[in-house]
């Protein structure tokens, strides 16, 4: 009677898996690039051991602690993996080599700046603005701190804002630099209307196409208030304003009181320059025209 053995072996397996990069940094030195912080492996073995190294938590620590200040290039070939299951066998570290440039780290108190995105509502504007506080001190690579002038603010939004607001400021920092102290602050713009007001006094009255007729007595000038962008205001030639007389076809009587864009003869229309953007803020009193004697 004959007997047979079956013995079947665990299929080997290679698999590129990831494993993450940590470093031990001396105490008074700072990295002046951002660092690698993942790499690839080639693992090889029993295609359940691969597996669990693909899906395992896996990294490698480089020690960085008896470096000096300048640029190296490390090899990362031999260095410990940790979390690596039994029975891997690890090759071909995508990438091989770390570049590392290392510098002094040192303090500096810096000026704080704004950022901003947006525009405020239409024919409104930021004035001025404030941060409290307005200078932090930081620490980072001495040759970057060393040309530093101010640091940002992440961009605030200050899309339609129409009046002055208080935001929480959150400071936008270059890699490798960090505040010595937590931060809080806050970013205080002043908001204002473009618009400015002008009241205009002695605005002449004029009789529309009329010969016969003219302002009463004590009627010759109104006083208008016109609103408008600031700058067009500034500019504005009051010479230029009038207020016209409009009388119903073929008057019949003496007087006419002429209001200001009234439905209907009799009424009173102003004439001033950048109709396009200046209005009438406050309209002139009625006025009383009448009959040439």
């Amino acid at each position: 009677m004959g007997c047979w053995l079956w013995v079947q072996g665990e299929q080997e397996s290679k698999l590129r898996v990831p494993v993450s990069l940590q470093y031990s940094l001396p105490d008074n030195l700072v990295s002046v690039d951002p660092l690698l912080t993942r790499i690839t492996v080639m693992a090889a073995g029993p295609r359940a051991a691969t597996r669990r190294a693909y899906n395992a938590p896996l990294q490698i620590t480089v020690d960085l602690r008896d470096e000096g200040v300048g640029s190296k290039e490390m090899s990362l070939v031999g260095l410990p993996i940790e979390g690596l299951p039994s029975g891997v066998i690890v090759s071909e570290f995508s990438p091989s080599t770390l570049q590392v440039a290392l510098d002094e780290k040192v303090k500096r108190v810096v000026q704080l700046e704004p950022s901003m995105v947006g525009e405020p509502a239409e024919s409104y504007t930021v004035t001025d603005w404030s941060l409290e506080p307005s200078v932090i001190e930081v620490s980072g690579p001495k040759e970057l701190l060393a040309d530093m002038k101010a640091i940002s603010t992440r961009p605030v939004d200050i899309t339609g804002l129409m009046a002055s607001t208080t935001f929480p400021a959150e400071l936008d920092l270059p890699w490798g630099v960090e505040t010595v102290e937590p931060f809080a602050g806050e970013l205080s713009l002043e908001v204002e209307s473009t618009l400015t007001v002008l009241t205009v006094s002695g605005v002449p009255v004029q009789v529309m196409r009329e010969h016969g007729w003219v302002p009463a007595p004590g009627h010759e000038e109104v006083v208008v208030t016109l609103e408008g962008p600031t700058e067009v205001l500034k500019t504005l030639r009051t010479d230029r304003i009038f207020a016209l007389v409009e009388l119903p076809e073929d008057p019949s009587r003496n007087s006419y009181t002429a209001r200001y864009q009234a439905s209907r003869a009799p009424r009173m229309e102003l004439v001033y320059p950048r109709e396009d953007v200046v209005t009438v803020r406050q309209a002139p009193d009625p006025v009383e025209v009448v009959r040439k004697r």
